[in-house]
This record gives structure tokens, sequence and C-alpha cells, in this order.
């Protein structure tokens, strides 16, 4: 039978944080997802840790490497690609730098046709990230006391049990601007008739706020997961926003256009260029 949840993990020659992040999806209180692993052209290294847990442990034999040739930074392409190789109904991005608690599964179960779910996250800083790749700090595993010890060190930004939408407010339509795909579930149905992320999104910026923005115009709600969904974001550099310009002027057209399909999107792929 095929899984009812695809975590579509992006990755880039990140693999002690991608590592990390499929150590708290192998510790989830349910077990009815697979693990498709969006790689935008990382080496052996990030190989071996894909490898490594789809052979043994609590993912052995749920762990799918979609990988494309490194031509730059390429997510959108990348989310496309493990997309079209995810079995599950319901299709949850989750960055490789974000690890999800043991809830994380059963909270985006919320997600369904004409409705997807906008997670929260909790920012580590960087002494705090460093203990987490290094000694193999279990955060998602943390409790609350744990996480208000870091919260008043200042090495957290919020506390993951409080962060992600209130209960009472789990009914409430958000905007496009808080869609972020670190943390985000599409039903299989709404992903596939907006035609996926568009591949002319390169660089990074707004490849997640146009998507957000044609599903809204195709009839999608944006809803807040629970709280249960909120991940722990480790640190990192901020990344190269050269080509964030363009990409602003893309959003801005399809805002105004109310065109709902990619311009290149999940039906250009041709699987047989990749390996």
């Amino acid at each position: 039978m095929n899984p009812a949840i695809s975590v579509i993990v992006t990755t880039y020659e990140r693999p002690d944080a991608l590592a990390a992040v499929l150590r708290g999806l192998g510790d989830q209180t349910d077990d009815d997802f697979e693990v498709v692993v969006a790689d935008d052209g990382s080496g052996d290294s990030t190989r071996r840790v894909i490898h490594d847990a789809d052979t043994a442990g609590p993912l052995a034999g749920r762990v799918t490497h979609a990988w494309q040739p490194d031509d730059g930074f390429r997510a959108a392409r990348a989310r496309n690609l493990a997309a079209s190789r995810a079995r599950g109904d319901i299709l949850v991005m989750l960055d490789g730098d974000c690890i999800p608690r043991p809830g994380f599964i059963h909270a985006q179960r919320r997600c369904r046709p004409g409705v997807a779910l906008r997670g929260s996250r909790c920012l580590l800083d960087a002494t705090a990230t460093e203990r987490v790749l290094t000694d193999g700090v279990p955060v998602e595993a943390m409790g609350v006391m744990a996480w208000l010890g870091r919260r008043l060190a200042g090495r957290v930004n919020r506390l993951p049990q409080l962060a992600g939408t209130p209960i009472a407010a789990l009914g409430r339509r958000l905007s496009w601007r808080t869609f972020r795909t670190c943390n985000a579930a599409v039903h299989r149905r709404d992903f596939t008739a907006v035609d996926g992320f568009d591949h002319a999104f390169r660089g990074w910026g707004y490849e997640d706020s146009d998507l957000a923005i044609r599903l809204g115009a195709a009839g999608v709600c944006i809803r807040g997961a629970a709280p249960a969904a909120t991940v722990v974001h480790l640190w990192h550099p901020e990344a190269d926003r050269t080509l964030e310009g363009e990409n602003r002027t893309r959003l801005d057209e399809v805002r105004t256009s109310g065109r709902t399909r990619a311009v290149e999107g999940l039906s250009s792929l041709d699987a047989a260029s990749d390996p």
C-alpha cells in the first residue's frame, strides 16, 4: 500500500543537518509516511546519509533519493522532481535543516483537498546548532523545561510548544505571505492542479510565495498547522540573494495575473534526464 504522506526534504551539501532531520523523522508517533529527499546536486557525503537511513533504523525502506545535477540554486525544480517520485496523497515540504518533533507527521494529516497547511519554526542560534550537529543533542525530543533553559539563555527565539497555530485559531484562513515551504503541506490533487513549483524561480526567494498565490487563485485555503507541527530550524549563514529582485518581479506578475499554473512546472520534468 502507498503511504498516506510523503515528506519532501530539500537539501544541498549539508549532510550533518540532513542526518539530524532524518533522525527526527525516524522518531515520529505516526509512521504512515515515506521520505523523498529533494537533493539539489549534493555529493557523496549526502548520498551516504540517505543510504544509511534507508537501509537501517526506523526509516529503513522508506527513503528515496531524488537527485538533480548541481546547476545553481534550483530548489523549485528539486521539489518537483521529488514530488514526481512521491507516492503519498499529502505532500509535506520540509527543509533539510528543519528538525521535526515527534507529533509532526500526525499534525500534517489535517491537510486535505482544498486546504494547505503552514507550519511554524523555532530558530536555534549558532551555538545551539553546533551542539546539535557535533554532539548529537536530540532537540526534537526535549521537554518544556529543557527548552525553557535554552530560551532564557537566548539560544532559541521561542519555545516550540508555544509556537504554531493555537487550537482555537486552527480554522482561520491565512495570507499567502505566511506560507513557507521549509514547513508546509499541500494535497497532491491541489499541487498537481497548479503544476507544482515554477522552475523559473532560481536562486533564493519567493518560489514558495508563488506556489501559495497560485494555490489561492485555484481555490485552496491556507490554514495554520497545529503546534505539534512546529520544527526546530538550525542556524545557517544567510543565503546568496543575488536573484531576489528577478524573483520578486516574477512574483508580482503572478499576483496580478490570477494565473494558477506554473510557467515551467511539474509537467515539464523529463524524468529520463535525471539519474
